[in-house]
């Protein structure tokens, strides 16, 4: 039974804050993207590096 008015509370929550709530979604999507954007930018230095590396003829 207290799980079952948990969810209503939590529907009923939703209903009313929807608008709150999708930008805290839009938020934590933008936290994860720039939390992985380093990685991401290492990655790509790193393929650049190995490509100039081919492409210098050196090694």
């Amino acid at each position: 039974m207290a799980k079952k008015k948990e969810k209503d509370w939590i529907k009923d929550y939703y209903g009313s804050h929807k608008v709150e709530l999708n930008y805290l979604l839009v938020g934590y999507g933008i936290g994860v993207v720039l939390g992985g954007l380093p990685i991401l930018i290492g990655l790509i230095i790193f393929v650049v590096y190995l490509f100039s590396k081919k492409k210098g003829g050196g090694d």
